[in-house]
C-alpha cells in the first residue's frame, strides 16, 4: 500500500466529504472514489503519475484547511495571513480589528514569534491611519525582549524533561542526573505547565505521595483556568491532548494510591471535559474512554460500567484503527461486559485482540487469551474453546512464554470443557498452591481465580 492509498483509508467520514466539497477536479475524485473503494490494484493503469501526485497535494491541502483552527500556532498564522490581505487591499480599519485579536491571542499563549509579526504589521498599519504611537511600539518591544527569559525556560525544561526520561530508559537514576532550578514562575502558561510537569515526575520517581499529589492539583487548576485557550492539538504544549494525558495520568496516580474521593471527583472532570472544551480527537477520545472505564472496574461498579460501554458505542466505534491504546480500551470494556454477563458483548470486544498475532501491549497477551477461553465456556462453545487452548498452549510454549502456572490455567480449563470435574479441581488446587508464588495478570485483572472455584464446584 503507497502513501496515497494508506492516507486515504486513515480519513475520517467528515474529512474525506471535506476533500470532495473542496476539490474541483473530476479526475481527482475518480482515482480518491477507487481507492476509496478498495478498486485501485485493478484500476491502476487508468490514472497517471501526474494524477495520483496531484490527488495527494490536494488531500494534504485539504486536510489542512479542514484543521486549521485546532492549533493556536495555525490559528495565529491565520490571523497574520488575512491581515496581509486586507493591507494590501487598504482596508486599514479591518486590519485592526485583526491584529487587535490576533495581540489578545498571542500574548494569552505567550507565542511570542507570532507577537513579533503583528507589532511590525500593527506599526505599518498604525502608521497608514496617522495613529502611530512610538512610546507604545517601544513598550511592546521591550516586553518581547523580556520574553527571551520564557522562551530560555521553555527550551531548558524541554530539554529536562529529555534527559529526565533518555535517563529512566538506561536505567539511571533521573534525580542523579538532573536537579531542576526554581523558574519564575508565571513567567508564561507554557513555562510554568511545563515545569510542573517535571516537577511532578521527579517527585513520582522519588515517592512523594502527598508532593506529587500536590502538583498534579496544580496543574489541574492551570488547565481549568484556562479552557478556552485549548485546541485540539498534538504541537501546542498547552492543548485538549495534554489536559486528556494529564487527567489520564492523575487518574492512575489517584488509582495506585488510594485516593477514592478525589478519583470519583477527577473521573467527573475528565468525563465533563467534552462539554467544557472543542471536539475531541479520536486518540484522546480514547484516553478519555480507558479512564473511565478503568475508573469503573476499580470501584467494582460493573452494571453502570456496561451502561457506559452502551451509551459510548457509536464513539468507540468511531476510534476503531486511530491509537495504539485502542487495546487497552477493548480489554476493559470486555471486562465489564463478561461481569454483568454479557458474554456476546465480551466476546465481541476481546475477539480481535485474542486473535491477533501483534498486540501492541504485550504485557496484556495472556489476559486477552485466558479472557476469550473462559468467554468461550461461558457461550458453551466447548469444542471451540477445547481446540483454542490446546492452540494456545503450543503458541505459548513454542514463544517461551509458556510458565508453570499459565500451563496448569490451560489444564484446568481443558478439564472444564471435558467436563471432568475431578481433574479440573484437583488442578485448581495446585493453581492455588502456585498462586502463593506468583500472582499472574489475569488472575488479578480478571479475577480467574474466583470464576475457577466457582466452575470446580
Amino acid at each position: 500500500m503507497d502513501k496515497l492509498e494508506l492516507l486515504i483509508h486513515n480519513l475520517t467520514q467528515a474529512e474525506k466529504r471535506y476533500f470532495k466539497v473542496y476539490t474541483n477536479s473530476k479526475e481527482c475524485i475518480s482515482l480518491f472514489d477507487c481507492i476509496n473503494k478498495g478498486k485501485y490494484s485493478s484500476d491502476k493503469k487508468k490514472f497517471s503519475a501526474k494524477t495520483k501526485n496531484y490527488l495527494l497535494n490536494s488531500l494534504l491541502s485539504s486536510l489542512s484547511s479542514f484543521h486549521e483552527n485546532l492549533s493556536i500556532s495555525r490559528e495565529l498564522d491565520n490571523i497574520i495571513h488575512l491581515a496581509d490581505i486586507l493591507y494590501a487591499k487598504g482596508l486599514f480599519k479591518m486590519v485592526q480589528q485583526q491584529l487587535k485579536k490576533g495581540i489578545s491571542l498571542a500574548k494569552k499563549v505567550s507565542s511570542y514569534e507570532h507577537l513579533i509579526k503583528l507589532y511590525r504589521l500593527k506599526k505599518r498599519n498604525d502608521i497608514r491611519l496617522n495613529c502611530f504611537d512610538f512610546d507604545e511600539y517601544e513598550t511592546n518591544l521591550t516586553e518581547l525582549e523580556n520574553s527571551t527569559n520564557s522562551i530560555k525556560d521553555e527550551i531548558y525544561l524541554e530539554k529536562v524533561q529529555e534527559i529526565y526520561r533518555s535517563s529512566l530508559l538506561k536505567g539511571i537514576n533521573p534525580t542523579d542526573v538532573i536537579k531542576p532550578k526554581k523558574i519564575e514562575l508565571k513567567r508564561s502558561l507554557k513555562s510554568t505547565l511545563m515545569y510542573y510537569q517535571v516537577v511532578c515526575e521527579i517527585y513520582g520517581q522519588q515517592n512523594k505521595v502527598k508532593e506529587t499529589k500536590e502538583t498534579y492539583e496544580k496543574i489541574q487548576e492551570l488547565y481549568e483556568k484556562n479552557l478556552h485557550l485549548l485546541r485540539d492539538s498534538y504541537v501546542d504544549i498547552f492543548s485538549i491532548h495534554s489536559y486528556i494525558t494529564h487527567c489520564h495520568n492523575y487518574l492512575q496516580f489517584l488509582k495506585k494510591h488510594g485516593f477514592k474521593k478525589e478519583y470519583f471527583f477527577q473521573y467527573l472532570t475528565a468525563r465533563n471535559i467534552k462539554t467544557k472544551s472543542k471536539p475531541l480527537n479520536a486518540r484522546n477520545n480514547i484516553n478519555l474512554l480507558i479512564s473511565l472505564s478503568d475508573f469503573y472496574l476499580q470501584e467494582k461498579n460493573y452494571t453502570k460500567g456496561y451502561d457506559f460501554i452502551k451509551e459510548n458505542e457509536d464513539l468507540i466505534k468511531k476510534c476503531e484503527g486511530e491509537s495504539e491504546r485502542i487495546e487497552l480500551l477493548y480489554i476493559n470494556l470486555s471486562l465489564l461486559s463478561f461481569q454483568n454477563k454479557k458474554y456476546r458483548d465480551a466476546h465481541k470486544w476481546i475477539l480481535p485482540l485474542a486473535l491477533s498475532n501483534n498486540l501492541r501491549y504485550s504485557v496484556f497477551e495472556k489476559l486477552c487469551y485466558f479472557i476469550f477461553a473462559v468467554i468461550q465456556i461461558e457461550l458453551m462453545k466447548l469444542n471451540y474453546a477445547h481446540k483454542y487452548l490446546i492452540d494456545l498452549e503450543k503458541k505459548m510454549l513454542l514463544s517461551g512464554k509458556l510458565s508453570e502456572i499459565d500451563s496448569l490455567t490451560i489444564q484446568c480449563l481443558l478439564a472444564i470443557t471435558n467436563t471432568k470435574k475431578s481433574k479440573s479441581k484437583k488442578l485448581f488446587e495446585e493453581i492455588k498452591r502456585e498462586l502463593k508464588k506468583e500472582q499472574p495478570n489475569y488472575f488479578k485483572e480478571f479475577d480467574l481465580e474466583n470464576w475457577l472455584e466457582q466452575r470446580v464446584k
